[in-house]
């Protein structure tokens, strides 16, 4: 009983695979110049943001965290050119007269 289904899943599947494929051939007489990536076994949506990929921000009190200055160095804040174990550079507040 197994084989006879597996058979008819295999037939069902292939049929399928076809028609699909005859698609994607008549899309390409319509628009020749238009290049169709598509795998048609193995489509997956994607769950990508519509924004793009978003700013990673270091957090310290010295570094802007929103808005258009965001990773940018507050003022009274300056990097003394040391690194620190974690590989970023140390954040050292500057005192002023």
């Amino acid at each position: 009983m197994r084989e006879i289904k597996n058979d008819e899943v295999k037939k069902t599947l292939q049929e399928e695979l076809e028609s699909i494929q005859i698609d994607v051939k008549t899309k390409q007489k319509e628009n020749p110049y238009t290049l169709y990536l598509w795998n048609p076994v193995t489509e997956v949506k994607s769950t990508k943001q519509s924004g793009g990929s978003k700013k990673l921000v270091r957090k310290h009190k010295g570094i802007h965290q929103i808005g258009g200055k965001a990773g940018k160095l507050k003022k009274g804040y300056k990097y003394s050119g040391k690194t620190l174990k974690n590989g970023k550079p140390q954040i050292i507040k500057v005192k002023r007269n």
